[in-house]
């Protein structure tokens, strides 16, 4: 039986999408709920909205007893942690289970992760730990999402190419953690002040499928381009997602070390994860205090050096090095 739906039905949904805050939500979808003809054939849009609404919800119940959630941590694991942000229906959830094997709910609703849901993510031979956020609007930011950023080791800020708010929306999410201390920035030059932190950012634009998405890409581009890196995805289709993890990977600031016993059969499935610009002596300290403590030199293959070759403990390793320690 169809819906047969008044045309101020459509408005007001409409205006839902647009809305903003959960209040104007609530009171917009009652107003849709008020609106609709009761027959069978709206019974279903009628429990989706039903649903919706509960959502919603307890969405304002959690922000107003945000104090019980205030200390949310993370265990940290694979070669690296990064927080994917973004406003509501920008879609962290599904993006989470296009990479991961996690497993967050997914809807098309606002608001339906309600804690940081982790997931691990395999690039070549590691995995990189992704936690997604509860979305952040002007008005809404859970508020221990701040502390959740500033744990990680980078941020990856999810847009939405189908929505016309695309760059308003990303601004709000900006300046909610900005007016919190936190400064997303994809340049590694930009200055920030104490109390102030800088955490490496991406903009991953989502819904690269949606109508009319190449004209909002651009318009995102114009607005953020030069100050991070944007990489359109739709988070529906798994191979458009493949710039995702070595993109992420640039973002962590980390290399790969693979250590070496004399004589024996190099192993690359296990390496050392360090920071860019170790050292041969930190590799070794990495690797074992005792190693560390009696290390005269190291034997090295790599980019930029002759197989074999003698380094120092204070050479600079790049990613990929194999090292042989005497």
């Amino acid at each position: 039986m169809p819906a047969n739906l008044p045309p101020d039905y459509f408005a007001a949904e409409k205006r839902f999408r647009e809305a903003k805050s959960i209040d104007e939500k609530i009171a917009i979808l009652e107003e849709m709920m008020a609106i609709m003809p009761k027959h069978k054939g709206t019974d279903k849009l009628f429990g989706d909205l039903k649903r919706k609404m509960a959502k919603l919800k307890s969405a304002k119940e959690s922000q107003g007893k945000s104090g019980r959630k205030e200390h949310w941590k993370v265990e940290r694991e694979g070669a690296g942690q990064i927080v994917l942000v973004g406003p509501p229906n920008s879609g962290k959830s599904t993006l989470l289970r296009a990479l991961t094997k996690a497993e967050p709910e997914v809807a098309d609703y606002p608001f339906t992760t309600t804690s940081p849901v982790p997931g691990m993510m395999p690039f070549e031979n590691i995995k990189i730990q992704l936690v997604e956020a509860p979305a952040i609007t002007s008005e809404i930011i859970e508020s221990w999402i701040p502390n959740l950023v500033s744990m990680a080791d980078a941020v990856m800020l999810i847009t939405d190419l189908s929505s016309d708010n695309i760059v308003e929306d990303a601004q709000a999410v900006l300046e909610q953690l900005e007016s919190r201390k936190i400064i997303l920035s994809g340049s590694e030059t930009e200055e920030v002040k104490p109390p102030y932190r800088r955490f490496r950012t991406a903009i991953v634009a989502n819904k690269l499928d949606a109508e009319d998405a190449a004209i909002r890409l651009d318009l995102l581009k114009e607005a953020f381009g030069t100050r991070f890196g944007i990489i359109p995805v739709s988070a529906k289709e798994k191979d458009s997602c493949k710039n995702i993890p070595p993109e992420a990977f640039r973002l962590l600031k980390i290399i790969r070390v693979y250590p070496k016993k004399p004589g024996k059969k190099l192993e690359m499935d296990d390496p050392l994860i360090l920071k860019e610009g170790a050292t041969v002596l930190e590799a070794a300290e990495a690797l074992h205090k005792e190693i560390a403590q009696n290390l005269r030199y190291a034997r090295g293959w790599g980019e930029g050096i002759y197989d074999g070759q003698h380094l120092a403990r204070d050479f600079v390793l790049k990613d990929g090095f194999i090292l042989e320690f005497h």
